[in-house]
């Protein structure tokens, strides 16, 4: 009785019989496996329809799991490592220099938190031609007004003196505003954790000096709104007699 050799020569190139079978055996339990995986426990009133629901559920959980975990490590491997240097006192050219190359990622700690307005601003206020001119001085005034005892006050020497001594008292009033609200601007403080890049300050700089000139006028519009229902309450009536009839 003649016996075949199962097993073929590596020469022809085929691939042996014996572990042919192997692998489908090892396929058929990894198949098998597969199909009747189930995360949730067995209990003996479950019936065909729930177990196949419950193998379905746990091949989707799986699934996922695997996508989740494969998605994180693609993120993570994708991700920019970041190394923290510190550079103790830095200049204004280095700071500027790393200000241009790491814009979002630098910080850069201030010595002193607050810092008063005065120390970096200086405002120069200017006032109308009038609060400069000869016409609210005292020769002015004294000049205008008449050496005799004049009684007639529709004459303009008599009221004019007045009139005059009033813009005096306003332009007066202004230059005390002015410098009481440049003083407590120059006091007051700006106050920032960190270094800011030169157009945030700048914008910063122009939006708190630009509420400054707003404020200011404001507060002397106070004042005289406060001097004028003081006269019109009590009925105050001029020396001359211009506000009666």
């Amino acid at each position: 009785m003649l016996s075949v050799n199962r097993v073929t020569s590596v020469e022809s190139g085929m691939v042996p019989i014996g572990r042919r079978r192997r692998l489908r055996y090892w396929f058929t339990i990894v198949r098998n496996k597969i199909t009747t995986f189930n995360l949730f426990p067995d209990r003996v009133d479950d019936d065909e329809n729930r177990i196949r629901e419950q193998r379905y559920t746990s091949r989707l959980y799986v699934v996922l799991l695997c996508v989740s975990v494969l998605v994180l490590i693609i993120i993570t491997s994708l991700s920019h490592q970041h190394n923290t240097r510190t550079i103790e006192f830095p200049t204004i050219t280095i700071y500027k220099e790393l200000q241009s190359r790491f814009s979002d990622e630098l910080t850069c700690p201030c010595s002193h938190v607050s810092i008063p307005y005065g120390r970096f601003i200086e405002l120069y206020p200017s006032f109308h031609q009038v609060c400069s001119s000869a016409f609210i001085s005292k020769q002015w005034i004294a000049m205008v007004f008449p050496q005799s005892n004049m009684k007639i006050y529709e004459d303009f020497r008599v009221q004019a003196t007045g009139q005059f001594q009033l813009l005096q008292n306003f332009c007066e009033l202004a230059g005390q505003t002015v410098v009481r609200a440049l003083q407590d601007f120059a006091t007051s403080e700006f106050i920032t954790a960190n270094v800011i890049s030169a157009t945030v300050f700048d914008a910063q700089m122009r939006s708190t000096i630009n509420t400054f000139q707003l404020k200011t006028p404001s507060a002397f519009i106070s004042t005289l709104e406060l001097i004028r229902r003081t006269t019109h309450g009590n009925a105050f009536m001029t020396v001359y007699a211009s506000n009666w009839k």
